[in-house]
């Protein structure tokens, strides 16, 4: 054989074996048939399932498809009903399989990266297993996304594939969306949700149905107050890419007397304006690293109203109490909005199902356990003073607005009311969260 001629043999060797490798049983199955003459079967099912995880914690879900905006590891599973499978390896190739008998090589998925997927699950268990994308992807993002196409060979226990590979997973490259950051406002048409926002939460009206067991009866009536805090977590107050990002608080100085004095039960007061309202510009958290509708939805806003009843206590002591209901609602913000954040920094970048995360953790762990340690700390500051008949505890509520809430609701805003029940005593307080574009 000439020496050119043997050149190519190789060649067209390499391209075979090359091709054999990246093409699955049932493609060279399909060519067999084809060269014979006969009709071609239909190609068998893969009995190997592989998925990628998407988000984390309690957000964490398992998809066939997921997306990186930088080089970071990938966290997959996989499972197998493959009687002879010992082991698997995961490859990644450049394009998806297909069982046509026609394509060429040059044409073909090629490989890009393997390794090992770890021993055969257990049957109706998984496997896990991460693929560091930095490894082998551009350092520069790609001007168009860039699919990447991940799948598992199972082996034997002598080593050699067995069975059919599992159906690939997407894992597309690229630059993080620009979406428009203009939304459509019920009253003013398009606006602008870069700039912020300037919001109301106002509580206007106190209402007393009955008074507490000390009071009851007494012809000239009650001295109900409020300890309030207003909460903002939003985009001026929270980095989602800062861990040491903080919540800002806001609370009045006044608090014995703060609705005036001898209020009869079935009687209404309207709130001061120094203390019931709250006004302050807000942006949603996040824009430019996650979907706008979810940098609306995570931004946050709130008012803690603890409802109180004036006995024995002094107002130096009830405002050592206030510090201590402020402090423990800061320590308690702050350690979930950060380690929330932490978390999610930890894969490299923020995804979308983080800030779901954030947005839930922020008020809503704010539940008894949180609750009660603030009426704990402050009542704790009452008993140090020695107060003998401290003032009474009727209740503590709390009324939260996402950013999406407030843009939504419009020029109508969002009408709450906070109910207290306790020490024998109702009172009940209502307002609006609105914004004044």
């Amino acid at each position: 054989m000439k020496p050119m001629r043997k050149l190519t043999a190789a060649l067209m060797a390499l391209v075979m074996v090359t091709t054999g490798l990246m093409m699955p049983a049932q493609s060279i199955l399909a060519r067999d048939d084809k060269s014979k003459g006969g009709t071609t079967p239909a190609p068998p099912v893969t009995k190997t399932k592989l998925e990628v995880m998407e988000g984390s914690g309690e957000f964490k879900q398992w998809a066939k498809s997921t997306s990186i905006e930088s080089g970071e590891s990938v966290t997959f599973r996989w499972s197998t009903d493959e009687p002879a499978a010992t082991s698997a390896i995961w490859m990644v190739s450049d394009k998806p399989f297909s069982s046509n008998g026609n394509i060429v090589a040059a044409q073909g998925p090629h490989l890009i990266a393997s390794g090992v997927a770890g021993t055969a699950p257990a049957k109706g268990k998984a496997q896990l297993f991460d693929i560091n994308f930095g490894l082998f992807i551009p350092k520069t993002l790609p001007k168009s996304p860039q699919s990447y196409w991940v799948f598992i060979r199972t082996k034997n226990a002598r080593q050699q594939p067995v069975g059919v590979d599992s159906a690939p997973v997407k894992v597309t490259y690229r630059a993080p969306s620009q979406e428009s950051l203009k939304f459509q406002d019920p009253d003013l048409g398009l606006t602008d949700i870069s700039k912020p926002m300037p919001i109301h939460m106002d509580l206007e009206m106190f209402n007393l149905f009955k008074q507490d067991n000390d009071d009851r009866g007494n012809n000239n009536g009650g001295e109900p107050y409020l300890l309030i805090i207003a909460i903002y977590a939003d985009g001026t107050t929270i980095n989602v890419l800062n861990p040491n990002s903080k919540v800002t608080l806001e609370y009045p100085g006044q608090t014995h007397g703060n609705l005036g004095e001898n209020v009869k039960e079935n009687q209404s007061r309207s709130i001061p304006s120094y203390i019931g309202r709250y006004q302050r510009s807000i942006l949603p958290i996040g824009l430019g690293v996650i979907s706008n509708a979810d940098a609306m939805k995570a931004s946050q806003v709130a008012l803690v109203v603890a409802a109180m009843e004036e006995d024995g206590t002094s107002t130096d002591v009830v405002k050592k109490g206030r510090k201590a209901l402020v402090d423990e609602l800061q320590k308690q913000l702050d350690g979930i909005v950060q380690s929330t954040i932490k978390n999610a920094l930890k894969t490299g970048k923020v995804k979308p199902l983080d800030i779901k995360a954030l947005q839930s953790s922020i008020l809503d762990k704010l539940a008894p356990k949180v609750i009660d340690a603030m009426v704990a700390q402050t009542l704790r500051e009452f008993n140090i003073a020695g107060v003998i008949d401290r003032d009474d505890f009727i209740g503590i509520s709390i009324k939260r607005f996402s950013y999406a809430d407030i843009f939504n609701a419009g020029a109508a805003g969002l009408p709450f009311e906070m109910d207290f029940n306790g020490s024998g005593a109702h009172y009940k307080v209502s307002g609006k969260a609105y914004r004044t574009w």
